[in-house]
């Protein structure tokens, strides 16, 4: 169990160091990488505890620049939608949920369709893949209220979880090291930044998650 969670908690470091240096998403890399160690079922709240405290992190530094009038205007729609979509998530079977996370990640990663921050399908990808998706590169919206709401939208997620029974003790465990992880990874990665070519790493790193899910969804199998 020990080796398990060191193990986690490397996998959060890397993925949010590479996040970083690839200008992607942590969890995007964190979920796929987890099933090495973790059962399928396991893997979304698992990622979604760790985005919590690398989004926690994140937002702590910009919380004074936020527009409260969006804040205000757009809770409601964050509490329902990951709610519901934690809902969803806690009667899908695995190898459903594992098909549909294959064709998102084709379809946000290879393909290129992206999910405007504060959106209804932003919030429902979060709620139940478990996984942040990556902006528009063109987004132009309030980046800090953006924040303040996705981690909302993660207490929310991670308070479904509680309700619908899907959290236990290890899972909980392996999410703090994943999230320990994640803020660790994510302070290293802006040192190297600056050294990466983020094209071609974004694309090696965006081939090897699609096989990566490829393996979860034959795993159910």
């Amino acid at each position: 169990m020990e080796l398990d969670i060191f193990l986690i908690f490397l996998t959060g470091v890397f993925a949010w160091f590479t996040a970083v240096l690839s200008g992607g998403s942590g969890s995007l890399i964190f979920l796929p990488l987890s099933f090495l160690f973790l059962p399928a079922e396991t893997m979304a709240p698992v990622t979604v505890i760790a985005m919590f405290f690398s989004n926690m992190f994140n937002t702590l530094r910009h919380l004074h620049n936020a527009d409260p009038t969006k804040l205000k205007k757009s809770l409601a729609k964050v509490f329902v939608c990951a709610f519901l979509s934690v809902w969803l998530y806690s009667v899908t079977d695995a190898l459903i949920y594992s098909v549909l996370l294959l064709l998102f990640y084709i379809s946000h990663l290879a393909l290129g369709v992206r999910l405007n921050r504060g959106s209804l399908p932003s919030y429902f990808v979060t709620g139940f893949f478990g996984i942040s998706p990556l902006p528009p590169a063109t987004a132009t919206d309030d980046k800090a209220a953006s924040n303040i709401l996705n981690l909302i939208s993660l207490v929310t997620v991670i308070s479904g979880y509680v309700f619908f029974g899907i959290i236990n003790s290890n899972i909980l465990l392996s999410g703090v090291a994943g999230g320990i992880g994640a803020v660790s990874g994510g302070l290293i990665g802006k040192r190297f930044s600056a050294a990466f070519p983020d094209r071609v790493f974004r694309t090696l790193i965006n081939i090897v998650l699609i096989v990566c899910v490829c393996i979860i969804v034959a795993g159910q199998l």
